[in-house]
C-alpha cells in the first residue's frame, strides 16, 4: 500500500506533543524543564527578600506561565530545526510492503526493515511508524482518500511488522 504525504512543520510539532503526551521520558523531560523556569522564578523572588505571602502570588502565576512558555520555545526549536529540510518537510511517499517501509523523498529512498521498526501508533490524525526511539514516518491520515484506507494502512502495517502476513 502507498500514500504520498506532505509533511509540514505543524506535523512534526504535532508528533511532539503526540510524544510528550504519551511516553514517559518525553513528558519527564518536558515538566523537568517547566519545573526548572518555576524554580529559577522562585528563586529571583526569595533574592529579593520580600515576605513569602507577596512572593507566593509569583511563584503561583509562574506555573501555567512555564508551562505554556516551554511550549512555545519547543514549538519554535521544531519549526527551525525543520525548516528548508528536505528530508523532513515536503512531499514523501510511502509505501509499505512484506519487506519493510519505503520513503521516497526529493533527497532520500530508503527501505526500513520490519525488524528495524520499533513501535507502531496512531491517534486520530496521524500514523506513526518508529525507526528509533523519538524518530518516527509521521504520516497524516487526512492523506488518505478515506478514513477506511487510513485503517487499512495502519493494520497492514502492524500486520507486517508483526511478520503476520
Amino acid at each position: 500500500m502507498k500514500v504520498v504525504v506532505n509533511i509540514t512543520p505543524d506535523d512534526c510539532w504535532n508528533f511532539t506533543k503526540y510524544n510528550i503526551k504519551y511516553d514517559s521520558k518525553s513528558k519527564l523531560k518536558f515538566y523537568l524543564n517547566v519545573i526548572a523556569v518555576i524554580s529559577l522564578i522562585a528563586f529571583t523572588s526569595f533574592l529579593d527578600k520580600e515576605p513569602i505571602r507577596k512572593i507566593m502570588p509569583t511563584i503561583i502565576l509562574s506555573i501555567p506561565m512555564s508551562y505554556y512558555l516551554m511550549l512555545f520555545l519547543m514549538k519554535q526549536q521544531i519549526k527551525n530545526r525543520v525548516k528548508g529540510n528536505e528530508g523532513i518537510i515536503g512531499e514523501h511517499t510511502i509505501e509499505i510492503c512484506e519487506d519493510g517501509l519505503r520513503e521516497i523523498t526529493k533527497v532520500n529512498n530508503s527501505l526500513y526493515l520490519w525488524s528495524g521498526i520499533s513501535k507502531i501508533k496512531q491517534d486520530n490524525s496521524y500514523v506513526y511508524i518508529y525507526v528509533e526511539k523519538y524518530t518516527a514516518h509521521v504520516i497524516p491520515k487526512n492523506s488518505f482518500k478515506s478514513e477506511d484506507e487510513a485503517i487499512q494502512f495502519f493494520s497492514d502495517a502492524l500486520k507486517y511488522w508483526k511478520g503476520e502476513t
